[in-house]
């Protein structure tokens, strides 16, 4: 399997109902990482797929995970442009042998800087590609030995690299070398990390630990424990981080000085990212709900579909939130109220990833590689192959 549950025993004797409670956290949260290790980063044994978004470019150039550590430049039309694959590391044996590996996938998403795109392969392969005159080229490429899932950061001339054993790499995005190596946590870190200022917030998967980092140092400037294991993006929003937990809650967390201001429980597990608007905060949960909500945590709106469950972010497209559920059903709702404008359902398809908004609509990458396009005014949904043709020798 891809990913292993890794249990961290804490010290003490149990005689008081907080070591109990922990223990019980640190169970559910066992239980939450083995449910996403066999339904999601695995595909249920199958080889593992990544959950990279779709990501837009300024032009309107698509970028889309197209196979296993392949990207793909799609245009307006959804027309494919041009590939490029990160090839597997190579290593030489004891008698000068040399192999490949195979390929690996992308978790992280793409970051997009102008025409340079950072990509970021869970075998710690970190790229910078230049998309100029319809092609790919690398400027450089690091290898990092260390399994990355979370999205890097971009600040400036440097690219803060989350590996999942808790180290933060930063490298430099003229050249890809490591300048600098700290480790804030020694929790695993799947959830991209958040920037404000000089300051990088980061959640682990192991603990309900949340550091703030100076980005300069690496040094924490403060911690704060009981968010809950996370595996989603924080966000920033206002003068507050945004951390979706497997606690069933959504915390909100004073970007100062990490005091909890507020914080919402859910009927679920919270693993994808919260939408921050100036009307509500949305966010969904892995038992079919979805929730509005306003700045003071208090629930505006709840709507619910018995059997479903969101692991992508919800999306607004002008008068409507798009949800996507991970067996392909597709919801329109109604931002103000939370009804439903319209359903639609991809067959055969699986979503983990988030979607991305365009002009032409909202798009969701399948974990089979197949790109969908939502109108949200209709729901109506359109299929594109983005795989490179069999005469491409890929």
């Amino acid at each position: 399997m891809m990913f292993h549950v890794k249990h961290h025993p804490r010290g003490g004797i149990s005689r008081a109902p907080r070591t109990a409670k922990r223990r019980l956290a640190l169970v559910t949260t066992a239980l939450a990482v083995s449910l996403l290790v066999v339904t999601g980063c695995t595909g249920q044994m199958t080889p593992p797929q990544g959950w990279a978004p779709p990501v837009a470019t300024a032009n309107g150039t698509l970028l889309v995970q197209s196979g296993t550590g392949r990207i793909t430049a799609l245009n307006a039309a959804g027309e494919r442009i041009t590939d490029f694959e990160v090839k597997g590391a190579t290593t030489t044996n004891i008698i000068g042998r040399t192999s490949t590996s195979a390929p690996s996938p992308f978790y992280a998403t793409p970051l997009v800087d102008g025409s340079a795109i950072y990509l970021a392969t869970y075998a710690g392969q970190v790229l910078r590609l230049n998309l100029e005159n319809g092609t790919f080229t690398q400027a450089w490429r690091a290898d990092l030995g260390e399994a990355v899932v979370a999205t890097p950061v971009l600040r400036g001339t440097r690219l803060y690299v989350s590996s999942e054993n808790g180290h933060l790499l930063v490298l430099d995005t003229g050249t890809g070398k490591t300048v600098a190596s700290f480790q804030p946590t020694k929790g695993r870190v799947w959830g991209a990390p958040a920037l404000q200022q000089n300051r990088i917030f980061i959640g682990t998967l192991d603990s309900s630990e949340l550091v703030a980092v100076n980005a300069d140092s690496g040094a924490p400037e403060w911690k704060h424990s009981g968010s809950g294991a996370a595996a989603a993006d924080i966000v920033v929003d206002g003068d507050v981080l945004l951390v979706p937990s497997f606690d069933r809650a959504l915390h909100a967390l004073d970007i100062a000085g990490g005091t909890e201001k507020w914080r919402f429980t859910g009927d679920g597990w919270f693993v994808g990212k919260p939408l921050a608007t100036q009307q509500a905060i949305y966010v969904a949960t892995m038992r079919g709900s979805v929730y509005a909500l306003d700045r003071a945590g208090k629930e505006l709106w709840h709507f619910r579909q018995q059997g479903l469950e969101f692991r992508a972010a919800p999306v607004l497209a002008g008068g409507t939130l798009v949800v996507a559920d991970r067996d392909g059903t597709i919801l329109g709702l109604n931002p103000a109220d939370g009804t439903q404008k319209w359903t639609r359902t991809a067959d055969k398809t699986t979503i983990d990833a988030n979607g991305t908004l365009t002009d032409a609509g909202v798009y969701f990458v399948s974990t089979d590689h197949q790109l969908l396009r939502v109108d949200p005014a209709s729901g109506d949904i359109r299929t594109f192959n983005v795989q490179p043709p069999q005469s491409d020798g890929k």
